[in-house]
């Protein structure tokens, strides 16, 4: 079961507020090719720099540079959040949730007109980008950027068919759309590697950064409020923050899949650049493991895997999870599932 949305959206504001300019992410050939340039980043935003690294940079010199550009910037909590939508048509949940159509989706996306926070968004459709530009027009230029993709450039895409030949092993599980439809697995991947890019980038201008779904405040939408988004004032910053959706029980990773276990909401996670970078390079390290191994499903299961004892044996995390749950703090409200993204949005 799953209960947050699918994903991705960006847009540029000129400079003069008016004009909307939309830059296509370049390709990057391979997972391993930590140097190349990920965006052609516009100098319409004063805000935001960039870096072109060494096509020969280490993941070190990765988290060194990010390190150097983040020790610059104003020492606060605030948070700056990135999220995407891809159209994959109709989606049919389990667990009796019903049908998410991308007209759902897009009344979810309006709670974004509502986000007071620096926001990078990705889309794969025209009509997403232009359904941010109206509801962002608010805000300052420098608060909203908006790249439109093509899925064939991405790495988390590029993984569909090596997908959808696991889940057409015979008696593989059938728990839809997680192990139905490779696109909805790619598009949960992806979050990984649009957050790394935010980073690597430089399109961040906050000492945290978060991924949002596009339904985790979906209880939120019509309400007429203002919503800022600032990171947990006890957040380990050697860690990640997650909402924890069930307590973990060691099991296999077979089982995992199997049983369609969750132990923490993909929804939303937080921490501070350097360390959500390195997360994600343990998160897209686990799924290579995993499609080794023919297993996949979406990031709720990796995630688990990732931290099981039996999966330790071949895989160590270089960064642990600081969870978040309901009754653990007086006052805050969400359901198990979104609860991290309250959490951030009831911090002072």
């Amino acid at each position: 079961m799953r209960r947050h949305a699918c994903l991705l959206g960006l847009f540029l504001l000129s400079a003069c507020g008016v004009l909307y300019t939309i830059y296509h992410v370049k390709p990057q050939d391979s997972h391993s090719q930590q140097g190349a340039a990920l965006f052609q980043v516009p100098q319409l935003i004063s805000t935001t720099k960039t870096v072109t690294l060494s096509a020969n940079a280490t993941e070190s010199d990765v988290i060194n540079n990010v390190r150097s550009y983040t020790s610059g910037l104003p020492k606060t909590n605030e948070v700056t959040v990135v999220t995407a939508y891809f159209n994959l048509g109709q989606l049919d949940k389990a667990g009796g949730e019903g049908r998410y159509t991308p007209n759902l989706y897009k009344k979810w996306m309006t709670i974004f007109g509502d986000l007071d926070n620096r926001l990078i968004v990705f889309a794969d459709a025209q009509d997403t980008v232009d359904l941010f530009k109206r509801i962002r027009a608010r805000y300052p230029p420098e608060r909203t950027t908006i790249f439109l993709v093509k899925r064939q450039e991405l790495w988390a895409f590029r993984l569909e068919k090596e997908i959808a030949a696991i889940y057409s092993q015979p008696n593989y599980p059938k728990h839809p759309p997680n192990t139905i439809n490779p696109l909805y697995s790619c598009a949960m991947h992806a979050k990984f590697e649009l957050v790394q890019r935010v980073i690597r980038e430089r399109l961040y201008t906050t000492p945290f950064i978060a991924w949002l779904d596009i339904g985790l405040f979906r209880g939120e939408v019509g309400k007429n409020q203002t919503i800022h988004l600032t990171a947990p004032t006890d957040l380990d910053r050697t860690k990640v923050g997650y909402s924890e959706v069930n307590k973990f029980e060691s099991m296999s990773a077979r089982d995992v899949i199997a049983r369609n276990k969750v132990w923490v909401g993909g929804a939303s996670f937080v921490g501070t650049p350097d360390v959500v970078y390195e997360y994600c390079s343990d998160y897209r390290r686990a799924v290579r493991l995993l499609l080794d191994m023919k297993l996949m499903s979406t990031d709720q299961q990796v995630i688990y895997i990732m931290y099981l004892p039996a999966f330790l044996i071949k895989f160590q995390p270089k960064v642990q999870l600081q969870l978040y749950r309901p009754g653990w703090f007086d006052g805050f409200q969400g359901s198990d599932w979104f609860f991290i993204g309250y959490v951030m949005k009831d911090t002072p």
